[in-house]
């Protein structure tokens, strides 16, 4: 199969401007340029930058945009003047030759990701080497035009009854939420640092995504050509769109475009090379897509399930023939964020926990140029953006990355590894969803591009590809069907219910929002308007209108409203949104769908899981909380804490022959089977328990087979061993362990020790995410911090995690002056837990790692407590990350090349030199064998308030 490569990706800059710079425009009021002008100018300046005779071989021109508004009838879609000859038009612009063949298509943001797909296929399948050029471009117009033009990827029935995209984000950043707040109530899970340097707790929703937004502005600072640099704006100046999401939060609407040009002529990428200097090639390697229905009603599995997320990245994985955590585990990712939401269910649906992916999120793992947020979104064009970030983060181009900022982002264009990156776009409310999965490796001069498609060598982490045991991969399309079918068994229930107790309906609060009131068929039910207390108070005459079916009556009511307050008419429509939620449920006020946008009144304390009556008016609206009936809320919408029931609830033989299979290796499907279909049957017989909360074990079986994208054996094997009873709970467990330590390197003085504790922490929890897939449990002692990751399938699939976390850790505390000892070891072996405490690791990798931290030589830690400060600012000795292979029974020699080979595999953005290797001394009394990496010259690394180290 042919290796497709890009070779060159531009914005709609004019093409004599050498550093474009904010080449996208916010949407305005005012005309914008027409499409073909933004097109042919991305196009050119494309062309320009490849190489004497690739661009008269150009054989194919893929162009794209998405229709927007018209001025008078907001439900009028239109296209751009001359749409109909616009791909002919805009390859005579760009002087493509005759022969070149150019095709047109409509699309949402996921429009140029989705033809970028296409011309990777396309040009797979061609039987010659073949140059494409793909270009897509957006035209907004600014105020309620914009508003209409986004409007359009909702359901025309949903748009009806008032939903629209921003509150689709922000119901999704709710229910995100009360996942967070169940695996830390306090907040204190996911404390981090602000991006301004100040610890900061995460208090609300909206916190959480200004959090996000400041981070994408802070990381823009390097990517000339985003639109947002400027620091945010203080909550009183950022107007509230919707329950959570405030404008700051969200990715501006944009004009522009873009032009990526993609070829499997090796002769091309050759001349590329030759033109440009470039050590590295960039390559496709694979594209996967997923859909769902375009009525978020109308979707029977749970709200974050993510279908089409997680179908898109299954379907790049068997494209690619990878596993799931090669993916997971890429140098970067660029992600879709016009909502901070949408980000955090990508990093969900790519396997990291709610914590976890907020911890990855405030990295420069993922969008590492800040994202759309920062970057503006031009809707059609936006997909193919995220592909030409991924290109500029290879290569760097001067035009767009602003030189001197090695501290927030490794330079990609050097060194011998290969670096893999996943992009991914998102079309209508998540209905098309597009990922990709890119690399960039070395090709010295004068050697053969890399022969195979497929990254099956020199990969940068130990990740073997698929086998018949990856359950996932094959059984994506029976699992999904298996959810809804669980889900619609629960709405039946709630509607058998509903209908029982003489209700209109009953289900479960998956996410709250609020509306505009503008979007809101009228008129709005009697029962809600004589529950609802908004923010200004109404009127008699707003109070009429609202119960009228005249919108003119109402406008009239809120102008005159807010002459007679001394308020800006705008001002009052925001005071005066609609809170609302999205329910799941049965009954008849749902007619027929899985799940209805509910209004709910003020006053009304509702949380995401609860179980509520609803009732239908016009518009469905929550009437009031039902305690009566815990059985009927899905194990999915619940914490995971409480108090356990009274079990066992599987029999037994059958659970304690399912914990022997899981605990003894791979999944294979039949056991996955054997799963989900005792799973059933628990989940049937926890519906018939009236007044009975399901116990957390069921809670925690169900999140693994619902909400995570891949089952984690380990933990299916815990939970279903404490619902076969507690004999069978008691059994030992076997799995396999890594444990890391960290010390920081002595210091002069108490303020400099809070200093570099608060970087070691700060440290590790953004590093966390490389450890993501496994059960991460930290704890701090002293200048001692530890962390310990359980659950992964095998030690080889472990190591280079663990590696690479140290390796993070390390050199982020060595980038702030604060040095650091660190030692990783990974075993299998009997794992002791109480309490949620973990006491001890398998294979005694604990007490290993304790002695060489403490007693080799090339820590010298032994020596820290006799030993005084240097006088000065001179290094202190002994930082570096060791590994710790605990097999008495090897020589020298092969213990020697297993930890060469486990560095290796681990890669890592800073190259780590040999320090020092041996068996730990004599006097330690285990024989276990460690091999120091650090960086040797670092120059002077002195421990100071702030600023990076000197080299």
């Amino acid at each position: 199969m042919r290796s497709i490569y890009i070779l060159s990706a531009e914005y709609s800059a004019p093409e004599d401007v050498a550093t474009p710079r904010e080449v996208f425009a916010r949407a305005r009021r005012v005309e914008a340029p027409p499409v073909d002008a933004l097109m042919a100018r991305a196009g050119r300046r494309a062309l320009a930058a490849l190489p004497a005779g690739v661009a008269p071989a150009i054989e194919h021109l893929l162009v794209t945009t998405m229709p927007y508004t018209d001025r008078r009838d907001a439900d009028q879609s239109v296209l751009p003047s001359g749409a109909v000859n616009l791909p002919a038009a805009l390859k005579h612009q760009l002087g493509l030759g005759p022969g070149c063949q150019a095709r047109f298509e409509l699309g949402t943001s996921d429009a140029g990701a989705g033809l970028f797909a296409s011309a990777f296929r396309l040009l797979q399948g061609l039987p010659h080497p073949s140059t494409a050029v793909v270009v897509a471009g957006q035209t907004m117009f600014g105020g309620v035009r914009a508003i209409h033009t986004v409007a359009q990827v909702i359901d025309p029935g949903e748009r009806r009854g008032g939903l629209r995209m921003i509150p689709v984000g922000d119901a999704l950043l709710d229910a995100q939420w009360a996942r967070l707040m169940d695996e830390a109530p306090d907040a204190s899970g996911f404390r981090c640092l602000d991006v301004d340097g100040v610890p900061a707790g995460i208090e609300s929703p909206d916190g959480l995504a200004t959090l996000l937004a400041r981070h994408k502005r802070r990381l823009a600072t390097e990517y000339g050509a985003a639109m947002r640099h400027e620091p945010p704006p203080e909550p009183a100046e950022d107007p509230p769109l919707a329950r959570w999401l405030r404008r700051s939060h969200v990715a501006p609407a944009a004009t522009g475009a873009c032009a990526v040009v993609l070829t499997s002529d090796e002769r091309a990428v050759r001349a590329w090379l030759d033109a440009t200097g470039h050590g590295r090639v960039v390559r496709v390697l694979g594209v996967g897509e997923g859909d769902d229905d375009p009525r978020v009603g109308a979707r029977p599995e749970p709200l974050l399930f993510l279908k089409a997320m997680r179908q898109a990245l299954v379907n790049l994985r068997r494209s690619t023939g990878v596993g799931h955590g090669f993916v997971r585990q890429s140098a970067f990712a660029v992600l879709h964020d016009a909502f901070p939401s949408i980000e955090l269910a990508f990093l969900q649906a790519l396997g990291f926990s709610p914590i976890e992916a907020l911890e990855r999120a405030v990295t420069e793992w993922p969008n590492p140029f800040g994202g759309l947020t920062a970057f503006g979104h031009a809707l059609a064009a936006s997909g193919l953006v995220q592909i030409a970030k991924a290109f500029h983060i290879f290569v760097r181009p001067p035009a767009y990355v602003t030189a001197g900022h090695a501290s927030h982002h490794p330079d990609y264009t050097r060194g011998g590894p290969r670096v893999h990156c996943v992009t991914t776009s998102v079309g209508g409310p998540m209905t098309h969803i597009v990922a990709t999965l890119l690399e960039a490796v070395a090709v010295p001069a004068g050697a053969a591009l890399p022969a195979d498609a497929i990254p099956r060598v020199g990969r940068r982490h130990d990740d073997p590809p698929p086998t018949a045991e990856s359950p996932e991969l094959p059984s994506f399309e029976g699992k999904t069907a298996w959810v809804a079918r669980v889900a619609d068994a629960w709405r039946a229930a709630q509607a058998q219910q509903a209908a029982a107790d003489r209700l209109s309906g009953l289900g479960v609060v998956e996410g709250r929002t609020a509306l505009d009131l503008r979007t809101v068929p009228l008129p709005l039910p009697q029962a809600f308007l004589d529950a609802w207390t908004p923010a200004f108070p109404l009127s008699a005459a707003l109070r009429a209108a609202l119960a009228g079916d005249d919108q003119a009556a109402l406008e009239n009511a809120v102008a005159g409203s807010a002459a007679a307050a001394g308020r800006a008419t705008g001002d009052l429509w925001m005071d005066l949104r609609l809170p609302a939620a999205l329910v799941s449920g049965g009954g008849r006020a749902f007619e027929g769908a899985p799940r209805a946008l509910c209004l709910v009144p003020d006053g009304l304390a509702v949380h995401v899981g609860d179980l509520v009556a609803v009732a239908r008016a016009g518009l469905p609206h929550v009437v009031r909380v039902v305690h009566d009936h815990p059985e009927l809320v899905a194990p999915w919408h619940r914490p995971a804490g409480g108090r356990p029931a009274e079990g066992p609830f599987l029999p037994p033989d059958e659970a304690g022959a399912l914990v022997s299979a899981l605990r003894r290796g791979p999944m294979s499907r039949e056991t996955l089977g054997r799963v989900f279909d005792l799973t059933e049957g628990l989940l049937a017989d926890l519906r018939t328990r009236a007044g009975c909360a399901p116990p957390p074990a069921a809670v925690a079986l169900t999140e693994a087979l619902v909400l995570a994208p891949d089952p984690d054996r380990w933990r299916l094997a815990d939970a279903i061993a404490t619902l076969g009873g507690p004999e069978l709970d008691a059994a030992e467990a076997v799995e396999v362990a890594g444990y890391c330590e960290f010390n920081v390197v002595r210091v002069r003085a108490a303020r400099d020790q809070a200093l570099a504790f608060a970087t070691v922490h700060e440290a590790i929890g953004r590093a966390r995410g490389l450890l993501g897939g496994t059960h991460v449990h930290p704890s701090h002692v002293a200048d001692t911090f530890a962390v310990a990751a359980r659950g992964a399938a095998t030690e080889a699939e472990l190591w280079p995690r663990m590696l690479r976390f140290a390796q993070a850790v390390y050199g982020r505390c060595l980038s702030h002056g604060v040095p650091v000892r660190a030692a990783v070891s990974v075993a299998t072996g009997p794992v002791v837990q109480r309490g949620g405490a973990l006491l001890a690791l398998p294979g005694g990798g604990q007490l290993p790692v304790h002695l060489v931290m403490h007693a080799a030589p090339a820590f010298g830690r032994a020596a820290d407590a006799s030993a005084e400060m240097p006088a000065g600012d001179d290094e202190p000795a002994g930082h570096g990350v060791a590994v710790v292979v605990v097999d008495p029974d090897q020589p020298e020699d092969a213990l020697r090349a297993r930890c060469a080979a486990l560095w290796h595999q681990a890669g890592g953005v800073r190259p780590l030199e040999p320090v020092d290797d041996g068996w730990l001394p004599p006097t330690a009394g285990v024989r276990a064998w460690y091999a120091i990496r650090a960086l040797r010259d670092p120059g002077r690394l002195v421990l100071r308030p702030a600023g990076p180290f000197e080299v």
